[in-house]
């Protein structure tokens, strides 16, 4: 490798590179999975906690500790699903070839190494948002109650044991575009089921837009907003809408999408859906440690590059091991109400 590339490309300046970079917006993961753990493994215990409200005993002044039961829950060990990507870049990617919103120039007369190094950092942007939106995507499918890692070669499930009264599915008159329905009820009903189990206040709904359509639309919602003057809040420009605050709890639409493997656009919250959370809750993003010959990583990225002399490519590689997790399924509602 050149020296220059070698001084300003090793893994080291690439990886601090890749962390500095500005994400797109990841709405569901920094407002529920930031707080992040790292790990020296790929592999990590997980404790999933359920049913944890008993007292603590009363002893009189004479007698001995009494021995109380263990946390409910379960422990699990999971390898971390591991995000690794490549791409080439060839000498007329680098040197000859506009990146896409560069400007035009010309190998004689323009300045080269600056077209190149700009290219190889549109190139790493590009490898961190591919990153950023898969851990979206699991940070939301963590609150439905489980992820499903399917690969080529791997699959496997992480299941956070939500319970069946914590995934409601609304039939009939219930459901929210239904005339004789009450979505304030079914919240009020639902944030005391949160406060039952876990004790924690929920204070955050993630809904998908029809479910906003249903909820704005309905009649006792519309009555109660025009009754109390309740204040509807500022639209953010964003794909996570504030769309105000009821019975203590914070609104949010959700109608970001990612293409599926088919290249089908998907909601990455179902459309149909309303997540009641109590963010008083344990959520973690577990980072698993990056296994690579030039230097392991405990850290959320890590990023190199390398020649190949025949054909002539530099490749460039990011890699992040992340894991949305639901430490309390019962912080959690996973209503479908249209």
């Amino acid at each position: 490798m050149p020296i220059e590339l070698a001084e300003l490309f090793n893994w080291r300046a690439l990886t601090e590179a890749l962390n500095l970079i500005v994400p797109p917006e990841s709405f569901v993961f920094d407002t529920i999975f930031s707080n992040v753990e790292t790990h020296a493994s790929d592999t990590i215990d997980i404790d999933i906690l359920v049913g944890n409200k008993r007292l603590a005993p009363f002893v009189s002044p004479v007698e001995g500790g009494i021995v109380i039961s263990k946390l409910g829950g379960q422990l699990r060990t999971i390898k971390t699903p591991r995000l690794r990507m490549k791409l080439p870049l060839t000498a007329n990617d680098l040197l000859l070839e506009r990146a896409p919103g560069g400007n035009l120039y010309v190998t004689g007369g323009g300045n080269v190494t600056d077209a190149r190094n700009r290219r190889i950092a549109l190139e790493q942007q590009n490898l961190k948002d591919r990153i950023t939106r898969r851990t979206e995507f699991m940070a939301c499918k963590a609150l439905s109650g489980g992820i499903t890692v399917t690969q080529e070669n791997i699959s496997f499930n992480v299941d956070f044991l939500l319970p069946d009264d914590n995934n409601p599915v609304l039939s009939g008159s219930d459901k929210w575009d239904q005339a004789g329905s009450n979505p304030v009820e079914d919240i009020r009903a639902w944030k005391r089921l949160i406060n039952q189990k876990t004790g924690l206040n929920a204070d955050i709904a993630i809904c998908g837009s029809k479910a906003v359509d249903a909820f704005l639309n309905n009649t006792v919602v519309k009555e109660i907003l025009w009754n109390r003057r309740i204040d509807a809040g500022n639209i953010a420009i964003t794909n996570s809408n504030f769309l105000g605050v009821l019975a203590g709890i914070q609104l949010y639409e959700y109608s970001a999408m990612y293409d599926d493997d088919s290249g089908t656009p998907q909601y990455l919250i179902p459309e149909n859906t309303f997540v009641l959370i109590s963010r008083q809750g344990r959520f973690v993003t577990h980072y698993g440690a990056i296994l690579d010959l030039e230097s392991p990583v405990m850290g959320q990225y890590f990023s190199k590059m390398w020649l190949e002399e025949d054909p002539s490519v530099y490749w460039l590689l990011a890699e992040s091991r992340p894991l949305p997790t639901v430490h309390q399924p019962e912080a959690i509602v996973y209503a479908t109400v249209v």
